[in-house]
């Protein structure tokens, strides 16, 4: 894709590295509060609905939360083909 050389391969490496230091501790934080606010839209909806309502609420829920947080539960690799840079996404 970007047909790097090797040292443009090494630098691209190092900051992808770098900057994914940072970015996973604002992942958490973003998870965190995302996870907190679906759980709170839950609760409220879950109070005006039936209880058969309520299991398709709970089902969609769960769809869209492996959806969203598929990367946090598998560890979900990055992975540039052109440069071979592997993050691990925390």
């Amino acid at each position: 894709m970007l047909d790097l050389n090797d040292e443009q391969s090494r630098q691209v490496s190092a900051i992808v590295r770098d900057n994914m230091a940072e970015l996973r501790p604002l992942r958490a934080q973003v998870i965190s509060r995302l996870r907190s606010q679906m759980e709170k839209a839950r609760h409220q909806l879950a109070t005006v609905l039936t209880p058969e309502q309520k299991e398709k609420l709970d089902n969609r829920f769960n769809r869209l939360e492996k959806r969203w947080f598929a990367a946090e539960s598998t560890g979900e690799q990055l992975e540039n083909k052109d440069n071979n840079v592997k993050e691990k996404i925390p």
